[in-house]
């Protein structure tokens, strides 16, 4: 593969995870929410508060998909190795954790409650190893791109 390829690869692959993002938040979130409320009545008195709750985990996540955008766009302008695009990968590093800590800290709540069932607790473990998983892996990139980026601006003022 001819790294010429990788933007455009990685533009499919975010355009992808957006169109499921875009199902997941606008359509299944809100039907398992009403099929919870069916299910269990009691539910009906937290069900918008928690819906709220589980859609404003999406706005990290739209961001993210965004300044993998801008990552993509720097790369396509063969700027790989820049202050700029480290800083995008510091974003998206520091985005995934908030994302996860929020959500963690609110699945807890829930659960303490007893709001949510085991299964659900353990998808929620799933998601925000994922997420910490994102942010150790881009944090990891953000230090490599700044290096060398700083190596690289080294190397022009030698030249």
């Amino acid at each position: 593969m001819k790294g010429k390829h990788i933007p455009t690869i990685l533009f499919i692959f975010i355009t992808l995870i957006l169109v499921f993002v875009a199902f997941l938040y606008g359509f299944f979130i809100p039907v398992l929410a009403e099929q919870y409320t069916y299910g269990f009545p009691e539910l009906e008195s937290i069900k918008n508060i928690v819906l709220v709750f589980i859609e404003c985990t999406g706005i990290p996540v739209l961001i993210i998909l965004g300044l993998g955008y801008a990552v993509g766009i720097q790369i396509m302008k063969f700027e790989h190795f820049t202050r700029k695009t480290a800083k995008y990968m510091r974003s998206i590093s520091v985005l995934s954790l908030f994302d996860a800590i929020y959500f963690g800290i609110g699945m807890c709540i829930m659960a303490f409650f007893g709001y949510i069932d085991p299964p659900t607790i353990i998808g929620s473990g799933a998601a925000i190893i994922f997420a910490l998983a994102v942010a150790g892996a881009s944090y990891a990139l953000s230090y490599f791109i700044y290096e060398a980026a700083k190596l690289q601006e080294e190397s022009e003022l030698t030249i």
